[in-house]
Parts: structure tokens; sequence; C-alpha cells
């Protein structure tokens, strides 16, 4: 399935081939597997497999398996105002850095 590696620093990335449409990630909505497709945003794969979709008119970040299937949904709460995440990057460490639409601020999420 993956061809032609692409080499950077520190990582290499398999890219695809151009076949059409991959796979699909959620639906139209506000509830657990649901997106606000008109502003999701970041997306970012763990080490695990799982897919991170930003979804930040829904106040969240949503995981699913890498067929699409709906594994969990991340909010951000103990902020005072409510938390609009836009892109997510994993470190090496495990940890996920998320950073929010309209601030300069970037949140951790373990």
């Amino acid at each position: 399935m993956f061809t032609v590696p692409i080499q950077g620093s520190p990582v290499s990335v398999k890219v695809i081939p151009k076949k059409g449409l991959a796979c699909r990630f959620g639906e139209k909505g506000s509830g657990k597997g649901q997106l606000n497709c008109s502003s999701s945003y970041g997306v970012t794969m763990t080490m695990k497999g799982n897919v991170l979709v930003c979804d930040p008119s829904n106040y969240r970040m949503q995981s699913f398996n890498i067929r699409g299937d709906h594994q969990d949904v991340h909010t951000f709460t103990n902020f005072t105002n409510k938390f609009k995440p836009r892109f997510a990057v994993l470190h090496t460490n495990g940890h996920t850095y998320i950073t929010e639409i309209g601030r300069a601020s970037c949140r951790e999420r373990v």
C-alpha cells in the first residue's frame, strides 16, 4: 500500500499513490464520532495507529482507528474560556501537544 518514501528529519513519510478517497472519519454533527466539518483542522496519527482529529467548533478532539471507527472524545476543561483545538502533534515522549484557535498557546495532553 505504501510506496515512495520521502526522507526527512527526524522521520520518513511514506506516500500513498493518489487513488481517490482512502478513508472517511466521522460525519457532520456534534455527537460522538461526528465533526463540525466546516471547521475541522488538525489531523495526526498516534503511535498506536489511531487518528486524532481537532474539532474546534465542538470544543474537542476525537480519535478514530485507521478504518474510521470512532474511539474516543477528548474534551478540554479547567480553562477560563472554552478551548478550541486547531492542530495536534505527537511528541516522541508519547505526549500530544495541541494548539488553540485565536491564541498563541499550546496545551499538553498526556
